[in-house]
């Protein structure tokens, strides 16, 4: 009997690993099992980008430890597993100096001393030979005599087999040794306030706010070339950002989120052409034109206010969001504003504004949870 795969959203995964992360540098040398997270999901859902962070998060959790001195002293090694070989991932042997036997040399992602991660990625798709190897290297942290440094820990990433990435089915025993393992995906909450951060384009965040449908898994096609995910969503960001010429738009649009992503995300576009003034909005946040409620423009021009929000027009943006709230009753879109808003300027945390929106009393005290 199959069962429903627990989903755990990225932002989740990325927190959980860094929690027993942190759990195995404090428990190192006491004879305890290590944790060896792994990420397995669907294609595109942002699970390298996830490694990525948790090594920012323990990098800035070791400076403040003073174990390390800078963010820059924290490495990440990266192993493509189904690049190399048997030979290769377990160390070259060389002949040695007495020509009567031979010498491991040890793999640059075995390393002795420094600090960092080591990101094992896509190693459902390695040959089960490349598998069996690594799974040394999870379980006992060496790879024959070379013996992987305190300061390193490791990560796994990769493809389910449904996903017709080429993945195989893990041996048991390997499978086994990957813990906690992590069913990932997005919910359109992480993606927005990633994209935020990143300072993807602000059309593809505002499309997705209103149609999330289009990055949610059942919208992939496995015999399509391109669909809507994530990481090809990021990638739609960068060819609106290009300002190409409309008979060029669609084609590339087409060719990186599929045709019907790609024909939505234009229809969506046109919004924009009756978008209120905001630099009104802002001089005038009590009287400037409102837009109807649940209709795409809410959610453009929330995004566009987010976008242009700053410390000293904070207070004037926010004044028209609780307007909007009380004429529009969009509580959903003011927690949406502030996450953004949050995502990219975390110093607003502290803008008197946020503090009286946020306050015991607030309607939108709960919104943010």
């Amino acid at each position: 009997m199959s069962k429903q795969e627990n989903i755990t959203f990225l932002n989740d995964a990325i927190d959980g690993s860094f929690e027993v992360l942190k759990w195995n540098y404090s428990n190192y040398g006491q004879g305890k099992q290590l944790f060896v997270p792994m990420f397995s999901g669907r294609v595109g859902c942002g699970k390298s980008q996830g490694v990525n962070q948790v090594k920012d998060l323990l990098a800035d959790w070791l400076v403040d430890k003073d174990k390390i001195k800078s963010k820059s002293d924290y490495k990440l090694i990266y192993v493509d597993a189904p690049q190399y070989d048997a030979g290769e991932i377990s160390g070259w042997f060389v002949p040695s100096k007495d020509g009567q036997s031979m010498t491991r040399l040890r793999p640059n992602h075995c390393p002795a001393d420094g600090a960092g991660i080591i990101f094992i990625d896509e190693i459902t798709q390695a040959p089960t030979s490349i598998q069996n190897i690594l799974g040394q290297l999870i379980l006992e942290r060496r790879l024959g005599e070379h013996k992987l440094g305190k300061d390193w820990m490791i990560i796994c990433a990769g493809n389910r087999v449904k996903d017709r990435a080429g993945s195989s089915i893990m041996p048991t025993q390997v499978r086994d040794r990957l813990k906690p393992w992590y069913n990932v995906d997005n919910n359109i909450a992480s993606i927005v306030a990633h994209f935020s951060k990143k300072g993807v384009n602000s059309k593809i965040i505002s499309w997705l706010k209103f149609q999330p449908r289009y990055v949610e898994e059942s919208a992939f096609d496995r015999d399509a070339n391109s669909n809507p995910t994530p990481r090809s969503c990021e990638i739609a960001g960068s060819v609106l950002d290009m300002g190409l010429a409309e008979h060029l738009l669609f084609p590339t649009l087409a060719g990186t989120i599929g045709e019907e992503g790609a024909q939505a995300l234009i229809s969506f576009l046109r919004y924009y052409d009756r978008l209120p003034n905001i630099d009104n909005i802002i001089k005038n946040p009590s009287t400037a034109e409102m837009v109807e409620k649940g209709t795409a423009l809410a959610f453009v021009l929330t995004t566009e206010l987010s976008k242009r929000a700053n410390k000293s027009n904070f207070g004037s943006i926010a004044e028209y969001m609780v307007r909007m709230y009380h004429e529009n009753d969009t509580a959903e879109l003011v927690a949406s504003f502030v996450k953004e808003c949050l995502a990219r300027d975390g110093t607003l945390k502290t803008h008197p504004k946020m503090l009286e929106l946020f306050g015991s009393n607030s309607p939108f005290k709960n919104l943010l949870s």
